[in-house]
């Protein structure tokens, strides 16, 4: 059987980012369709399945639709480097502890999961279990503020508020100097002080 190239459908500000990825991954791209209003998976198939048999071939097709969420928690074993005994994250990560990945490469992690703003909203301060939960989440969200901050110097310092698609090398190298730039303007203070010294 041949295997002909692959034919992408995406959105206009996909597009490039497709391409970019098939380069670096060295595989030719047989052709580009652009759809005007991304929608759901049918009518992108539809159209690559048109475009397809345009030709009057015949052709088997093999559809791999791209996932357009990926989720923290699906990811939250690639953030961990091995060494942790307690990890505070938002409740995004609610689950994370049942995931298979997560209970093979770290098992003896403590997640401390923030419970979701609707919950905390419900609570009833004047019960004393609720109060002291409600301390609880406070004292979960002052231990993650701490590294949210670096992303709010990001956003807010730095411009960088959306995803832009350059290709995943230069997005990788932008945000290791952003983080870098960060990390130097939290302490733009003591570094004035040391050389005023």
């Amino acid at each position: 059987m041949q295997v002909a190239a692959p034919l992408i459908v995406s959105g206009e500000e996909h597009r490039f980012l497709a391409s970019e990825q098939l380069r670096e991954t060295g595989i030719a791209l047989g052709a580009a369709l652009l759809e005007p209003v991304g929608r759901n998976t049918a009518p992108a198939v539809t159209l690559a399945a048109l475009a397809a048999t345009e030709n009057g071939q015949d052709p088997v097709l093999v559809i791999t639709p791209s996932d357009q969420t990926v989720t923290d928690l699906t990811q939250a074993h690639a953030l961990l480097h091995g060494e942790e005994e307690m990890v505070f994250a938002d409740s995004g990560y609610r689950g994370v502890e049942k995931r298979e990945e997560i209970q093979e490469q770290h098992p003896d992690v403590d997640w401390q999961i923030a419970m979701t703003p609707g919950k905390r909203k419900a609570l009833n301060k004047n019960k004393p279990g609720h109060a002291l939960r409600d301390k609880l989440e406070k004292l979960k969200a002052s231990i993650r503020a701490k590294v949210e901050h670096l992303f709010r110097v990001i956003k807010c310092q730095f411009g960088h508020s959306k995803a832009r698609y350059r290709g995943l090398a230069k997005n990788t190298n932008q945000l290791l100097v952003m983080f870098a730039l960060s990390n130097l303007w939290m302490v733009r203070k003591r570094i004035l002080q040391g050389a005023q010294a």
